[in-house]
């Protein structure tokens, strides 16, 4: 299961970003996903899609990442 590594507060539209999950900063390949170079997300970002499906719930979330670890997505 993939994860972005966030916590989520359901909203119109998707889900907001409430936290990003922290991780030691020169231990790049431990840090969670939405902390990674390159990804433009930031605290109060709203979701709406991932790879074109739409997210309203932390289900949808949930099954638009099944089976997606290791691999990139799109926001």
């Amino acid at each position: 299961m993939a994860f972005l590594g966030a916590r989520y507060t359901p909203v119109a539209g998707g889900l907001r970003i409430d936290s990003i999950y922290m991780a030691e900063d020169d231990l790049v390949a431990t840090r969670p996903p939405l902390r990674r170079p390159g990804v433009d997300v930031q605290v109060g970002d709203v979701i709406q899609r991932v790879d074109g499906r739409p997210v309203a719930s932390l289900a949808d979330l949930r099954l638009a990442l099944a089976s997606k670890a290791g691999q990139q997505v799109r926001l």
